[in-house]
């Protein structure tokens, strides 16, 4: 499931057309530890002859994704260079893309990209003959919901819930929070931050932390889960306020704390974000 040579979609001998979304650092001891070495595990999902469609990113790996596309005959479409202009509203986000104007439900700056590769793929499942209108095209980008990835579940204060778990996750998640600055937010930013202790948290941390009033660490139900303590620890050079906590107890303190002008954020792991979902609602005595 990291996507790649050795990843489950690959049971499927000739799909239509193969996607390659942003590549980063992650999964260092499965895929490689350079972007090019993990480039070229992701590329194990290119088979002989079917169109890819890659996300526009840095000149190493569309380097390596043009060379395996001419080795195995597959017509390759990059979303445009220029990056896609995204206005973020209260629960979801406006595109301009392609000088045509798009309506998403999700919000975060990367989805701008995201739904470009959905574009640029709905155009290549055309040439291939099949019948995509754009209504429905448009209806599914405007009804497509993604749990845990910038994902508001209440608003005033708003709560955020984004599965950002690596370097390369947290830096996009920190550029969709500057979105929202820039779009007109001036609250505070109150972070519930529970990580895994392979991850490389203290970069994450250092992205995150200063743009935050309060931090409450949390520690993740799993195994490989960092404690409260030592990620509140890491945390305090970038912030002064930090609280270790349980998830319960953050969420509660933070709900508490924060005015409907401010902001919740519940990161830097998918592991716990599950459980946050249901604290939260069962804060507001309410289901999902």
């Amino acid at each position: 499931g990291m996507g790649g040579r050795e990843d489950a979609t690959n049971v499927i001998d000739h799909p239509l057309v193969s996607l390659l979304t942003s590549i980063g650092l992650d999964h260092v001891g499965f895929l490689g530890d350079t972007i090019e070495r993990i480039t070229e595990e992701k590329c194990g999902i290119i088979k002989e002859g079917v169109p890819v469609v890659l996300q526009h990113q840095s000149e190493p790996v569309e380097t390596i994704v043009r060379r395996v596309c001419s080795d195995r005959n597959c017509a390759l479409t990059i979303t445009a260079e220029e990056q896609p202009k995204l206005l973020p509203t209260e629960t979801g986000s406006i595109l301009y893309y392609n000088d045509t104007t798009w309506e998403l439900s999700l919000s975060g700056s990367y989805q701008g990209k995201n739904a470009a590769q959905v574009i640029e793929t709905v155009a290549v499942l055309r040439s291939l003959g099949v019948p995509i209108s754009d209504e429905s095209l448009r209806r599914g980008l405007a009804s497509t919901i993604w749990q845990g990835r910038f994902e508001t579940v209440q608003t005033h204060p708003r709560v955020i819930l984004d599965g950002a778990h690596n370097p390369n996750a947290t830096e996009q998640l920190a550029a969709s929070l500057s979105a929202l600055r820039d779009a007109g937010w001036t609250g505070n930013l109150y972070l519930i931050l529970g990580v895994l202790a392979d991850k490389d948290y203290t970069r994450s941390a250092a992205m995150l932390a200063p743009l935050s009033t309060q931090i409450y660490t949390i520690t993740p139900s799993n195994s490989r889960a960092l404690s409260a303590e030592a990620l509140a620890d890491c945390v305090r050079p970038f912030c002064k306020e930090v609280q270790p906590m349980t998830i319960e107890t953050a969420i509660d303190t933070a709900l508490t704390t924060a005015k409907e002008q401010d902001m919740i954020l519940v990161c830097g792991s998918l592991s716990y974000l599950g459980e946050a979902r249901r604290q939260i609602f069962k804060k507001r005595g309410s289901s999902e």
